[in-house]
């Protein structure tokens, strides 16, 4: 993972990414972005199929800090077009969700941004914790394309399925989640 002052760039774009019965179980994430400290991210995911994970995140965008590190880093990710099934042996033990956005790793530090626009994905799990979760840990944020809350967004761009529909959008509690406008992500 990039630390300090680095720029990454990054694509992932078109792969196909499955987990193959009867492997080591544990928590895998299908693709993972993970940004440290005060580094500055460009995260293009697009057109991936991510399937089979047992245990885990289909696609997880990470920002935090080293503990004892203030970190101010930001990643602005583009998640669009990417087909995501999670596939759970024991549903009720079932932790990951399709998609994760996480902005920070305490209380009190650090202050690490993410900006993403998930748009156009679809999303199967016969997990607990559904398709869809936006989470940061005050003082970072989480600058989310849409309009209203994650919810309106996940629905109004294109994502399925939508809440009506049995999607399950969630916020973790404290979160801090501002709405921004269309483009503003990368």
């Amino acid at each position: 993972a990039p630390t300090e002052n680095s720029t990454m760039h990054i694509k992932f774009t078109n792969n196909v990414i499955t987990y193959k019965s009867g492997g080591i179980s544990g928590g895998f994430r299908g693709i993972e972005i993970f940004g440290q400290n005060s580094a500055r991210g460009y995260a293009t995911i697009t057109g991936n199929t991510v399937s089979g994970l047992p245990e885990s995140n289909g696609i997880m965008v990470d920002n935090r800090s080293i503990t004892g590190d203030a970190g101010t880093g930001r990643i602005d990710a583009n998640i669009s077009n990417n087909t995501v099934t999670l596939s759970y042996p024991n549903t009720a033990i079932a932790f990951g969700r399709c998609i994760l956005i996480e902005a920070g790793n305490s209380t009190t530090l650090p202050a690490n941004t993410i900006c993403a626009r998930v748009a156009s994905n679809g999303t199967t799990t016969n997990g607990v914790n559904g398709h869809f979760r936006v989470s940061s840990y005050t003082p970072g944020s989480v600058l989310l394309e849409g309009s209203t809350d994650a919810t309106t967004a996940w629905n109004a761009n294109g994502n399925t399925p939508t809440t009506g529909n049995g999607g399950v959008v969630s916020v973790r509690a404290g979160s801090t989640v501002t709405m921004v406008a269309a483009n503003t992500c990368i």
